[in-house]
């Protein structure tokens, strides 16, 4: 019996999950593991050599034609390609190739927009026109490097227009507000399509990046002194995230009668008044991590905690005993809720 009518009977009888059935089918297709890293690390490097001595010609043919319109139809070829080689085959070299092709002609297409619209608003033109090139490439092109380098460079792109074009400090709270509203939608889906996954790993580096700069921006000696403004409205915003995500973990509101989970977010809403929000994001990502049994955000949580710990030390003009005594609550908060979590899964399993 095929492995799709099995799966089928499987759900009809009600003993598989469709979304379960849409996970085990969508883990079927991936590439199988066979050629040894070296050989893949070589195939990488001389697809990316194909691609480079493509591009000048490329770049020529553009430059024959009119203005911006010459490098939007390279582009467009570009990906097109790129879309087509990566369906055809899945093989390492092939694969490596379609990348290369793929940022080339997204660099070529997105050039190509931004000269053809308004020179008078040049960062909001660059902004839209990768916008519009990724969301017309990310569904076609399934490359989870391609996706998580175009949806990071969308919050890059929007970060350094904040900063530079318009210099107003209090959009990089609607920025941590997005990029917690986006982590929260995504973990909101029961059995999130792999082809979202790039766009939450995107959403889960930027957050703790942006919330870093916010950091930056508060010492005299590193930025100056007219970027800057009050951190407590983010402070507010991620506060109410990791209450959310952690009564969402335990199970729902309901869940709010557990002494342990009421403290845990009480301790949660007095660490959003009184430390940084780069804390509290670590904190919440930690959480993500383990609940979720994801390494690579609990990686990324382990990598950022000490950075906002130290910037917590030394941008922060305020009583060292203070500062200790935040800092070991934030580690009594991590205990108290690594032990709710634990109480959990028990009862998971029994399930």
């Amino acid at each position: 019996m095929k492995q799709s009518k099995l799966l089928a009977n499987l759900v009809s009888e009600g003993v598989l999950d469709p979304d379960v059935r849409d996970r085990i089918v969508e883990q079927n297709r991936q590439p199988a593991e066979s050629d040894p890293i070296g050989i893949k690390i070589l195939a990488g490097i001389g697809g990316w050599f194909a691609a480079l001595f493509l591009l000048p010609f490329i770049g020529m043919i553009a430059d024959s034609m009119n203005s911006g319109i010459g490098w939007l139809v390279s582009g467009i070829v570009l990906l097109v390609l790129a879309i087509l080689l990566r369906r055809k085959t899945q093989s390492t070299f092939p694969g490596q190739l379609a990348l290369a092709f793929a940022l080339a002609g997204h660099l070529a297409a997105v050039g190509g927009l931004v000269e053809g619209l308004s020179n008078r608003y040049e960062w909001v033109s660059a902004i839209l026109a990768h916008a519009v090139v990724m969301g017309a490439v990310y569904p076609f092109f399934n490359s989870g490097i391609y996706r998580f380098i175009g949806a990071l460079a969308l919050g890059i792109m929007v970060t350094l227009w904040v900063i530079v074009e318009l210099d107003a400090f209090p959009l990089i709270h609607a920025l941590i507000a997005i990029e917690t509203l986006t982590i929260g939608i995504l973990m909101q889906e029961r059995s999130r399509h792999p082809s979202l996954n790039p766009l939450f790993v995107a959403a889960v580096c930027m957050l703790p990046a942006t919330l870093v700069f916010m950091d930056v921006t508060q010492m005299d000696s590193w930025w100056h002194s007219s970027f800057r403004g009050a951190i407590w409205p983010s402070s507010l915003i991620v506060a109410a995230g990791l209450v959310t995500l952690f009564v969402r973990i335990a199970g729902g509101w309901g869940s709010l009668r557990r002494p342990w989970l009421l403290a845990v977010v009480l301790a949660v809403i007095l660490l959003g008044l009184f430390t940084t929000p780069g804390i509290l994001v670590a904190i919440g990502l930690l959480g993500i991590g383990f609940a979720d049994q994801d390494r690579l955000v609990s990686a990324i949580a382990f990598v950022f905690l000490p950075v906002f710990l130290v910037f917590y030390y030394y941008t922060l003009h305020v009583d060292l005993a203070y500062k200790s005594a935040v800092v070991t609550a934030s580690g009594i908060l991590l205990l108290a809720l690594r032990w709710g979590l634990r109480q959990l899964q028990p009862a998971e399993g029994a399930s």
